[in-house]
């Protein structure tokens, strides 16, 4: 597991006549789960697969990893992966502006999460309105 910004990415290196298959699930902070979900990993090269995730505070990512070569399947890796750092981002941008409402809503600092709210709303139409498709 690798972060970058804010993606979070699972990086798994199968054989590379195999197909990796990723199960997961999201949990919400209350601990509410979200659908369950399959899917093949991309194959990068030569069996280092991957799939990248957008995690907000208080998320987490339970999976598992089902290897399938020759007509046969193999339980390879189990793991989850929460985010729950609080860290100073350098780039600020959509994700990051929700991550920092949701943990200023776990802070009860609702004040940061309106004035966050607004930002975000702020940006959203500014964007719309220099950047749109004709």
């Amino acid at each position: 597991m690798k972060q970058f910004g804010d993606k979070t990415i699972i990086e798994y290196r199968a054989h590379p006549d195999a197909k990796a298959m990723l199960h997961y699930v999201i949990e919400k902070e209350e601990g509410e789960a979200g659908e369950y979900h399959t899917e093949e990993m991309k194959n990068i090269f030569g069996g280092v697969c991957e799939k990248e995730f957008v995690l907000f505070f208080g998320e987490t990512l339970q999976y598992y990893i089902i290897e399938e070569r020759e007509g046969k399947e193999q339980l390879t890796e189990s793991k989850a992966i929460q985010k729950s750092d609080i860290m100073e981002e350098e780039i600020q941008n959509k994700f990051t502006m929700i991550n920092d409402m949701v943990i200023s809503k776990t802070l009860q600092d609702y004040d940061t999460v309106d004035a966050l709210l607004e930002e975000y709303f702020l940006q959203e139409y500014e964007n719309d309105k220099l950047f749109y498709l004709q």
